[in-house]
C-alpha cells in the first residue's frame, strides 16, 4: 500500500521530511529548523539561519542539486603531469602521463590501461583560459561522451598562454579515443586568439566552430571557439546545471554529467549572481590547489563547455567510419550520417506524451 504524508493529521505531517535534508546545507533536521524554513524566504533562511554565501545573493547552480553532487566527490585515482616533446610546429613526440614528477597538475578519475585512457570511448577537452601570470588559472577539463562523467583536469596559473596550448595540443594525442578529442574553448580576449593560433599551427582540427546556438539550424561561421556574452553564459551554466541534475539519475533524458573534482565542486558552490544581478561572480577569491590570487570559476566554465561539446562529439564506437575523399558520392553520404547522429544529440529537455 503506498503511503501518503497527506493522509496523516496535520499535527503528524511535519514528523515526515522526504527530501533528506537536501534543501539545507547538510543532512542536519529538526523542528525548529524546518519551521524556520517555512517561515523564512530562501535568501533570509541560508543567509540568517545557516551563514550560507546563497543567502547573500542567488545561486547560479541549484542547491539541491549540488547536496547530491556533493556525494560524487572524490580524490582522484591519479595525480601527475604530462611529458612530450616536439619539433617546432611539428608532431608532438613521446607524449606520456607521469604519476610520480613534475608539477602533478594533471588530475585524473578512473583507470588508465598501459598508461592511457580507454581507447574505446569518445572524449571532449574543454578550456577556460587566463595569461598565465599567477591571477587566475589556465584549465582544461575532459569528460568521457560515453560515460558522461568527468575523467581529467588539468589546472595551472603560471602557464604561459602559448605553452598551455602547446600541452593541450599533447594532452588530446595522450587521451585520444575512436575519434580525435573534441576541443572547444573561451575565445574572449587576446588569451583565446593565441590560445587559436598556437592550435592551428600545431595543425589540430576537431575543434568547436561559433555556433548560433539558439538558432534551429546551429549554422557554424567561420570562427573558432565559443564566445562569452551576458546572455550565453548564463545560457551555458543553466545546460551544465541541467547536465548535473541528469547526472543523478539512473537513465538521463538529456546530456548528462557527473563530477568528481572537489576544487570543480566548491567553484559550482561559490557561483552567484551579483547583487545588481547583472553579472555572475564567486564568492571566495584564491585557489589554494593551484596558488591562482584569484578564483574566476575557470573550472566551471570549462565544464560547461564540455556540455556544449555533446552536441558535436559523439559517443565512440568500436568500428570507425572509413573516410572517403572530398567530393565524392561516399563522402555526401558520410555527411549526411554525421548529420543525423548530430541531430540525435540534440536532446530535448521535456518528452511530452501523446496519449
Amino acid at each position: 500500500m503506498q503511503f501518503k504524508i497527506d493522509n496523516l493529521p496535520k499535527e503528524y505531517q511535519d514528523l515526515f521530511i522526504a527530501d533528506g535534508g537536501i534543501k539545507n546545507p547538510n543532512n542536519l533536521r529538526s523542528p525548529w529548523l524546518d519551521a524556520e524554513e517555512r517561515k523564512r524566504s530562501p535568501r533570509d533562511y541560508y543567509c540568517n539561519v545557516w551563514g550560507s554565501p546563497y543567502g547573500s545573493s542567488d545561486s547560479v547552480f541549484d542547491h539541491e542539486i549540488l547536496a547530491q553532487v556533493k556525494n560524487l566527490i572524490r580524490e582522484p585515482e591519479y595525480k601527475g603531469t604530462l611529458n612530450f616533446s616536439f619539433e617546432y610546429f611539428g608532431d608532438f613526440q613521446n607524449v606520456f602521463f607521469d604519476p610520480h614528477a613534475g608539477k602533478k597538475n594533471l588530475y585524473w578519475w578512473g583507470p588508465l590501461k598501459e598508461g592511457i585512457p580507454n581507447q574505446q570511448h569518445n572524449y571532449i577537452i574543454a578550456c577556460d583560459l587566463s595569461w598565465g601570470k599567477g591571477n587566475s588559472n589556465s584549465v582544461a577539463e575532459i569528460y568521457d561522451v560515453n560515460t558522461a562523467e568527468q575523467v581529467g583536469e588539468l589546472a595551472d596559473a603560471y602557464l604561459g598562454i602559448e605553452d598551455f596550448a602547446d600541452v593541450v595540443v599533447a594532452l588530446t594525442e595522450w587521451v585520444g579515443g575512436i575519434e580525435e578529442p573534441f576541443l572547444i574553448w573561451e575565445s574572449n580576449g587576446g588569451q583565446g586568439e593565441s590560445f587559436r593560433d598556437r592550435v592551428l599551427e600545431h595543425g589540430y582540427s576537431n575543434i568547436y566552430m561559433q555556433t548560433r546556438e539558439d538558432s534551429a539550424t546551429r549554422r557554424p561561421t567561420d570562427k573558432y571557439g565559443w564566445r562569452s556574452n551576458t546572455n550565453a553564459k548564463e545560457w551555458l551554466l543553466s545546460e551544465l546545471n541541467i547536465a548535473l541534475g541528469e547526472g543523478l539519475k539512473k537513465e538521463p533524458i538529456y546530456n548528462s554529467c557527473r563530477i568528481y573534482s572537489k576544487q570543480l565542486y566548491q567553484e559550482l558552490y561559490d557561483h552567484i549572481f551579483s547583487e545588481t544581478g547583472s553579472d555572475i561572480v564567486t564568492s571566495t577569491t584564491m585557489d589554494l590547489s593551484t596558488g591562482a590570487r584569484r578564483r574566476h570559476g575557470d573550472r566551471v566554465v570549462a565544464m560547461a563547455l564540455c556540455i556544449l561539446g555533446c552536441r558535436e562529439q559523439g559517443k565512440g564506437e568500436h568500428i570507425r567510419m572509413e573516410k572517403a575523399p572530398y567530393g565524392t558520392f561516399a563522402y555526401e553520404i558520410n555527411k549526411l550520417e554525421e548529420q543525423k547522429n548530430k541531430n540525435k544529440r540534440m536532446k530535448k529537455r521535456y518528452l511530452f506524451d501523446g496519449n
